[in-house]
């Protein structure tokens, strides 16, 4: 290889990273700087690299959850998505929850007497006359985050 086809390759090289042909006026060493641009790629891909299998590995989860989903029988009622059996679990803690502040509202209601035909009203005066009762079945059931 001749001088001329060095300075080509090297020009390209250097091309490559960004070094302009003025660099070179600048006082800094062309080699230093390609070398720093050499680590400063690697670290760049390293990181690249990292959020990559993060994303794959969370793409892998959901293919899994997905899979199970399909291969346990999916929802037997009706094609749905696989986001279904969380929904259908996080109503059924709802659903239990309500259950429980009807059988509060019951047992308050029959030591104070007072009734009313309609629900919101009764429940309303139960938990005006008896805050401390409401305010401990609160406490005992905290809302908690994410719906769970």
């Amino acid at each position: 290889m001749n001088k001329e086809q060095l300075q080509f390759f090297y020009d390209e090289i250097m091309g490559m990273f960004g070094w302009e042909d003025g660099d070179t006026a600048s006082g800094v060493d062309p080699l230093l700087w390609a070398k720093k641009q050499i680590r400063d790629k690697d670290a760049k891909l390293a990181q690249l690299r990292a959020e990559n299998e993060r994303l794959v590995n969370t793409l892998n989860e959901w293919g899994e959850s997905y899979k199970k989903i399909i291969n346990d029988g999916g929802c037997s009622d009706e094609q749905h998505c696989s986001c279904v059996p969380v929904l259908r679990a996080e109503l059924a803690a709802a659903n239990k929850a309500v259950d429980e502040a009807r059988e509060l509202i019951t047992k308050v209601s029959e030591k104070t007497g007072r009734h009313s035909r309609d629900p919101l009203t009764h429940a309303s005066n139960i938990i005006e006359d008896n805050a401390d009762a409401a305010s401990a079945w609160l406490t005992a059931h905290p809302a908690k985050e994410g719906g769970e």
